[in-house]
This record gives C-alpha cells, structure tokens and sequence, in this order.
C-alpha cells in the first residue's frame, strides 16, 4: 500500500513559504499551503498542481479552528512554520507548547 507523503507549511503562499511549498512538490511530497490569500486565484496559480490550499489566518481564532478541521484528515509527515505573525506576542515558552500540541495532533 502506498502512503502519501504530506509537508505542511504555514505561511506557504509566497516568499520562503512559496519555495517550500514548491520543493516539496518537486521532491514528490504532496504540499500543504496555509496562509490567509490561500483561495486567491493569484495565488492558486503560483502553487504546484498538487499543492492543497488551505486558508488559515493566524491573528484570527475561527481561521485557525476552520484550517485544523480541515487538515485532520491528513497525515503530516514534514512541518514548517514560515509564518510571520501569532496572535498575543507570546513568549517562546508558550509557543513551543502550542506547537507541541500542534505535532502531537497532526504529526503521528
């Protein structure tokens, strides 16, 4: 049976995201692109064919909540979080362990 590899790049609509989102597909990983532009047809067309979009806006709740019911149904095998912005400033300490809880529920 074969498994489809799965990266998942917040912040993959543009710049290093972009590039990202771009090796992946080129090394045969099924790209994962999150960003708050994810559905702008502009920015469909900049994306690899197999690349699948997901809107996700970090400084808004419901985004983010919308974005992880929608990527449940995946298994992420590579992580990369390129995006700029979280919401409240928090100190590293506490972003690390809302990105722990982040692997431990797609990461498995």
């Amino acid at each position: 049976m074969f498994f489809m590899s799965h990266s998942l790049i917040l912040g993959g609509t543009k710049g290093l995201g972009l590039a990202l989102v771009q090796e992946s597909a080129a090394r045969g990983i099924q790209p994962i692109a999150t960003g708050r532009s994810a559905d702008d047809p502009n920015i469909g067309a900049s994306l690899p064919q197999n690349a699948i979009r997901v809107v996700m806006d970090l400084t808004d709740d419901e985004s983010i909540n919308k974005a992880l019911s929608a990527l449940e149904q995946y298994k992420i095998d590579y992580f990369f979080w390129n995006a700029g912005t979280w919401p409240g400033r928090k100190l590293f300490r506490e972003l690390s362990l809302i990105l722990g809880s982040l692997l431990a529920r797609f990461c498995r």
